[in-house]
């Protein structure tokens, strides 16, 4: 297969961490902790895309002195992110592509509207996946690893 013909299918991420739209935003707030993410899938319970979440979105939602990690912030931010649902902070405008998609397409979207990622859906708006711009690096790195 020439690396022109690669689609979204041969290297997107399938193993996600989702979130509900109704979910609290602390949920939010602890996948953000404890894993190594920076963007979260928001579906319904059909599992139908319904946004995204990104870390910034999330960070936005907090005290802007949270750095400083003082008991009282903490605590304010706590609150906020009961109070909140996913849903009302997610990004709900956003890019899907399939996952016949080819890459180069893929590539475009992210450099021309500054995407890390873009959700992978089916035909009715199911998600399958997510393309990061760390699966496009990783694929580059493999193509001029075997080119070496």
């Amino acid at each position: 297969m020439k690396n022109t013909d690669r689609k979204v299918k041969d290297i997107m991420s399938t193993h996600l961490i989702i979130l509900m739209e109704k979910d609290p935003l602390i949920k939010a707030s602890e996948i953000f902790q404890n894993h190594n993410i920076h963007h979260i899938p928001i579906v319904n319970e059909k599992q139908q895309l319904k946004g995204m979440l990104s870390m910034t979105d999330f960070a936005v939602t907090l005290d802007p002195m949270t750095p400083f990690n003082h008991p009282a912030i903490n605590h304010e931010n706590k609150r906020t992110m009961k109070q909140l649902i996913v849903e009302d902070i997610m990004a709900k405008d956003i890019k899907t592509v399939y996952p016949d998609t080819p890459l180069i397409i893929v590539i475009q979207l992210l450099k021309e509207n500054a995407f890390h990622s873009i959700p992978v859906v089916n035909h009715n708006n199911e998600l399958q996946g997510l393309i990061t711009t760390y699966d496009i690096i990783e694929e580059c790195y493999q193509n001029l690893e075997q080119n070496a």
